[in-house]
């Protein structure tokens, strides 16, 4: 124990390629200013390495997300029946027919990986794939899957893009990510009004800024363990919910948006 605190990683291999462990080294380095800085650095460094022991140079998509878990799976096996009525519902959402999927099962069915089989099938589809996650917390802030909605536009749009979705849905956004205001500083200040109102208003706000978000791209959002959704943001879905409908792609007139959820029947 305390050598893992404080002798540096022993490399696999006198033989072996140190281009192909400096992921690791890096990723076990003892300082953290040594380390990642996040997440998404560590997926474009696998990415760069997979790409340069296959001799093939990959073209990565402007707006492609990495993968749920950032990293290759195993070939899947077990649920293509369920993969391929996925797979129609997307389609159908591609072709201008968007709406919401709930996914229900026991724990260990294998929900998640169905639904990051069918978020690939979406990135390929060219779709801008979002994923929010509620959590069995008492006490959790309101409309925390719909924050990691917003942050990960934050990281995965364009900035000129994203300010154009914003629009003028911006304070109204920016009350749920702050940091939505400090990137763009001309946000102007929210508009204070009475509590209902004002709950009326920031979902109203929300569906305009996905909407245009929609409207540059298709987009397909997995909300999982929505049984545990704070009563907020199960507000919040039920109203996007009667808007998809309404939800266009300026580029082809036709809905391009699907709503996808994953939840446990409990």
């Amino acid at each position: 124990m305390a050598a893992i605190l404080r002798d540096p990683p022993t490399p696999p291999s006198t033989d072996a390629d140190p281009k192909r462990f400096a992921i690791f080294d890096k990723l076990l380095a003892k300082e953290s200013d040594d380390r990642y800085d996040s997440f998404t650095d560590v997926h474009a460094a696998v990415r760069r390495l997979l790409d340069a022991l296959s001799g093939v140079k990959t073209a990565a998509a402007p707006l492609a997300a990495p993968s749920p878990t950032g990293v290759r799976r195993t070939p899947y096996v077990g649920r293509n029946r369920e993969l391929a009525d996925l797979g129609q519902h997307l389609d159908q959402a591609v072709l201008g027919r968007g709406g919401i999927v709930l996914l229900g099962g026991e724990p260990g069915v294998g929900k998640t990986r169905l639904v990051e089989e069918m978020l690939d099938l979406a990135r390929e589809r060219r779709c801008l794939a979002l994923t929010g996650r509620c959590y069995e917390i008492e006490g959790t802030a309101p409309f925390i899957p719909f924050v990691d909605l917003i942050e990960e536009c934050m990281r995965v749009m364009p900035a000129e893009a994203l300010r154009t979705a914003l629009g003028d849905a911006a304070p109204e956004v920016a009350r749920l990510v702050p940091d939505v205001r400090r990137q763009f500083s001309d946000i102007p200040p929210a508009v204070e009004l009475p509590p209902d109102q004002q709950r009326r208003y920031l979902f109203k706000s929300v569906g305009e800024f996905l909407e245009r978000v929609t409207r540059q791209h298709g987009l397909v959002v997995w909300l999982d363990d929505l049984q545990w959704a704070d009563d907020a943001s199960a507000l919040l879905l039920q109203h996007l919910a009667t808007t998809l409908a309404q939800w266009r792609c300026s580029c082809s007139g036709r809905i391009a948006t699907s709503s996808w959820t994953s939840t446990d029947p409990s």
